[in-house]
């Protein structure tokens, strides 16, 4: 498909800079910037009402929200989901045909297992995809100084994705329980742009990093009908060399991962029939600033979460729930990608159906964005298996 010249221009021009002068830039594409799409919301129970569980019981999966929420009903737990969310088109506002599209990056999964040792301590093994995206520019024709098409075509595009390796271990001592998750993340970003409108260059690079970053959860529950619970994540900040498959000299960018924060609460009613929970979430966005070759300025992440989870039966669960994500520009800059401030709020409406059969949990996971820009549409899909001997 098509793109105007416009599109091109506009994604050069959004490299340029960075080509032309390597080791003061942050980086355009490992940035929470695109955590509008990019951001996959595992697990699945968890999604279906509200992406809430810090303060919840969950499966192996609900590790991913708060480490010592994991409450496992048997000894043992496998367990697997699959994501699935739609394109949405980027940069609507400039009223251009074909404007760029971000896409999922498939296949996007998670899958864990989970061990009970004792009463005390619960331990496993998860792999799941926090952040994924393809910024698909689409087809895009060389034109020589006539006006007239080469014969040249370029697919450009750029991805970005994050696989994480953890180990969640969890200890209750009476009515308090600990958790840390030991998290080994493996970014991965890839690039291949035209580096300008040349006949025979074409911008090929790959950059990919390993790091450790543990994030650790308490949770408390005081009553039986009431439980609070508080998480930690710890900020990081990643140097990063984009290599070329060709001879040209590498390119030197920097990415934050910022500090997050988060706390909830969960009532239990009609004898734990019904469970309500809220939660507000905060990142530490800001410390993106203005200076350098890219003058990102975001403001601190500030979101809010609810949700609700009704057993009508011991077969069938029903979720629901809300949440929002917030635009974190703060002003209009160079690095702001034109749009206007405030245009990329998002507002979730949640919905999940859970099914048991024997010692299988089937879960089904709805959410839909509402957004002046940026709203699209997800399902998760997830399944677990529960059992006592090996």
């Amino acid at each position: 498909m098509k793109k105007t010249i416009v599109v091109l221009f506009l994604i050069f021009l959004l490299h340029t800079i960075a080509f032309g002068q390597a080791y003061l830039s942050k980086d355009m594409y490992i940035n929470p910037y695109w955590d509008f799409y990019s951001l996959n919301y595992q697990s699945v129970e968890n999604a279906g009402k509200g992406y809430t569980g810090i303060a919840s019981d969950g499966g192996i999966m609900s590790t991913a929200l708060n480490p010592s929420s994991l409450n496992l009903d048997k000894k043992f737990q496998f367990y697997a989901e699959y994501n699935i969310k739609s394109n949405l088109d980027w940069l609507k506002s400039m009223n251009l045909n074909n404007a760029p599209v971000l896409k999922q990056n498939h296949p996007t999964f998670a899958a864990g297992f989970g061990y009970r040792i004792c009463k005390e301590f619960q331990a496993g093994i998860i792999y799941r995809s926090e952040r994924n995206f393809n910024f698909d520019i689409g087809k895009a024709i060389e034109y020589n100084e006539f006006g007239n098409p080469t014969g040249r075509v370029y697919y450009p595009y750029e991805d970005f994705i994050t696989h994480t390796i953890s180990a969640p271990v969890v200890y209750e001592y009476k009515s308090i329980k600990f958790g840390a998750n030991l998290n080994i993340l493996l970014l991965h970003s890839r690039r291949n742009l035209t580096n300008g409108l040349q006949t025979d260059t074409v911008g090929d690079a790959s950059a990919n990093y390993v790091r450790f970053v543990p994030d650790f959860g308490i949770k408390y529950s005081p009553s039986d009908f009431l439980s609070v619970g508080v998480t930690f994540t710890p900020e990081f900040k990643q140097d990063i060399t984009w290599k070329f498959s060709n001879t040209g000299p590498d390119e030197h960018t920097y990415a934050y991962f910022p500090m997050k924060i988060g706390g909830g609460i969960e009532l239990k009613l009609l004898k734990n029939k019904l469970l309500l929970s809220g939660e507000y979430r905060y990142e530490k966005t800001s410390v993106y600033t203005i200076g350098g070759l890219y003058d990102y300025n975001y403001k601190d992440r500030h979101n809010f979460h609810f949700g609700a989870e009704y057993k009508p039966n011991n077969v069938l669960t029903l979720r629901g729930g809300f949440f929002t994500k917030f635009d974190i520009r703060d002003e209009i800059l160079q690095g702001s990608y034109l749009d206007p401030l405030g245009e990329y709020d998002q507002y979730y409406a949640t919905a999940g159906l859970g099914y048991k059969y024997k010692d299988f949990d089937f879960n089904i996971a709805a959410m839909n964005a509402f957004s002046k820009l940026t709203g699209h549409f997800r399902l998760n899909f997830g399944v677990s298996y529960n059992f006592n001997s090996l």
